[in-house]
């Protein structure tokens, strides 16, 4: 993936007023259906090959793949209409979490090297693990990497990914993201990476993962964590894709990183603001 930014909010302006309408209509529909799963809102937005593919993957691996690795497939009206979703905000906006998240990952393993002789990379709810595998290329002999996810698939989807980057110092553990000390073993982590977790747990939860972490792991140990602020695709995301999140404001986030216990903490927010990317010490 390329790494310069995106920042382009002009799909977004001009679909606005009409994906409104359309979550509105989507509202009603399922009030009609009361509660029960709608497999199809509308032939016309599940017949875009991406959002087909987030809907059935809504925050899972499969729909961050769509967004991270798109390319155009398909033809006419419909390749149209998916090459301008996979342009509007939250698209670019998760991109550009991915490109900070890599960056931020790839100089921590530089640090670490200079003073580790090696970085070990834990990932927690690694999912494919692609921003680690991007992040170490340039020093692929240097980095150990144990990767623990709770979905089977992940876990394939991320050995494959890993025998293609030519990826060989990682292991896979399907385990309790929550309770890394069940897992992580012998494995002494120069850095943490658990990134889209937050956006799925409450405050206390947060802090006791991170407590967790910090009994588990030596002190100056980095992590390197994301998190999303709420934004008017929000209600696109939860009503659209079916894609459930808890959004904290920049602020929020930032309060209750420091709160955690965390130090020399640097926040990074990418263009469109959606996402923050923390780096911090344990």
């Amino acid at each position: 993936m390329d790494q310069k930014f995106e920042h382009n909010p002009l799909p977004y302006v001009l679909t606005w007023p009409f994906l409104w309408i359309f979550i509105q209509w989507i509202r009603i529909k399922k009030v009609f259906y009361g509660g029960r799963k709608i497999k199809t809102y509308s032939f016309i937005w599940d017949g875009i090959p991406s959002v087909k593919r987030m809907r059935e993957g809504a925050a899972r691996w499969p729909a961050l793949d769509a967004i991270y690795n798109w390319r155009p497939t398909r033809r006419g009206l419909v390749g149209f209409m998916d090459s301008y979703y996979m342009h509007g905000r939250s698209c670019q906006a998760l991109r550009n979490r991915y490109r900070l998240v890599v960056r931020t990952t790839a100089n921590e393993i530089i640090a670490s090297v200079r003073k580790h002789k090696e970085a070990r990379i834990l990932s927690l709810a690694a999912g494919t693990c692609q921003s680690v595998f991007e992040a170490s290329k340039n020093n692929v002999g240097k980095v150990k990497i144990l990767a623990v996810d709770t979905d089977k698939s992940a876990i394939v989807a991320s050995k494959e990914l890993a025998r293609k980057n030519g990826v060989d110092a990682i292991c896979w553990k399907l385990g309790d993201v929550l309770n890394p000390k069940n897992v992580i073993g012998s494995f002494k982590p120069t850095i943490v990476e658990v990134v889209g977790l937050f956006d799925y747990l409450d405050d206390k939860e947060i802090k006791d993962l991170i407590k967790r972490l910090t009994q588990i792991v030596a002190p100056g140990t980095v992590l390197i964590s994301a998190h999303i602020h709420p934004n008017q695709e929000s209600l696109v995301i939860k009503e659209l894709l079916d894609w459930e999140m808890n959004y904290r404001t920049k602020k929020d986030f930032k309060s209750l990183i420091l709160a955690s216990g965390l130090v020399n903490c640097q926040f990074q927010t990418e263009p469109h603001g959606v996402f923050t990317v923390v780096r911090g010490e344990f």
